[in-house]
């Protein structure tokens, strides 16, 4: 005999003989399914496979303790049929699914909102220098502005020693085009204790390092100033390449400019005519 279902109580499941759970109505197949559906997006989450084992094991074992909760006693005779019948799976199985994704979607949503803003500004910088042609990079700090083929990699390092024996802390962004040629651009501070009172001697040091650096041949070479500041120009040989640089010392730092090509005829003038300082020009270097 059939229970009257009118008056039966609102299980949702009742327990296989063989083990499982078998969903009694929609509201079962719906549970089941998101269930299923968070178990899914675990693999989504992290990148992390332990974590990702941890959340999915989480969701499982909340999932059968919901199920659980609507589970029919086992003395209780409950009619079955009405789960079985293809228009509940599909009512149930869509709304569980819709329900799961509702939850990853929001999950990922905060995720997202809690990132650090310098993330969220490195990724629209990158995706802003993906599309093809030069484009202005700030750098970190906002102390100048230049324009560059592709989106440069960043890093700072120790120079033990400057030209004074005293140590500094040099950071280099480079940059590469489409041929193959390298565009740097690195700013050195100088430290309190550091004389700049002749930048021009200070420029020609800065010209006889990379020439040892490069253990390369001076082609040409002038003192002239750039927006403001004192600055040397060169042009060197090295072991099958040519380096086009500018060094400039303005407002107690000085800023290499340099472009590495296979040939001299070369984009260095948008290169290095780009750079614009976010400093007024002053006098004193």
């Amino acid at each position: 005999m059939v229970a009257n279902t009118n008056s039966m109580p609102d299980y949702w499941f009742q327990k296989r003989k063989k083990g499982g759970y078998l969903p009694l109505n929609w509201k079962g197949w719906a549970l089941y399914t998101f269930a299923i559906g968070m178990v899914v997006s675990a693999t989504h989450l992290s990148t992390n496979p332990i974590i990702v084992g941890l959340l999915a094991m989480v969701f499982a074992l909340a999932g059968y303790k919901l199920m659980d909760y609507k589970l029919a006693p086992e003395n209780e005779i409950v009619d079955g049929t009405k789960g079985k019948k293809l228009g509940t799976v599909l009512m149930g199985g869509v709304i569980g699914m819709v329900g799961a994704f509702a939850v990853f979607a929001i999950v990922l949503t905060l995720e997202m909102q809690s990132q650090p803003n310098s993330i969220t500004a490195l990724k629209k910088t990158e995706e802003y220098f993906s599309s093809p042609g030069w484009k202005t990079f700030t750098s970190i700090g906002g102390q100048f502005q230049i324009k560059l083929p592709s989106y440069p990699s960043t890093s700072t390092s120790t120079i033990p020693e400057t030209v004074d024996n005293a140590p500094g802390t040099i950071t280099t962004y480079k940059s590469k085009d489409a041929n193959g040629d390298d565009y740097g651009v690195a700013y050195v501070p100088f430290p309190s204790t550091i004389d700049i009172s002749n930048p021009q001697a200070r420029l020609e040091a800065s010209l006889n390092g990379m020439l040892a650096g490069e253990n390369g041949t001076l082609l040409s070479s002038n003192l002239s100033t750039y927006e403001g500041y004192p600055d040397i120009n060169a042009l060197i040989q090295a072991q099958g390449y040519y380096v086009t640089a500018r060094v400039i010392v303005a407002n107690r730092t000085e800023y290499i400019v340099e472009m590495v090509s296979s040939a001299t005829t070369t984009n260095f003038d948008t290169f290095g005519n780009s750079l614009h300082f976010n400093f007024a020009s002053s006098t004193t270097q």
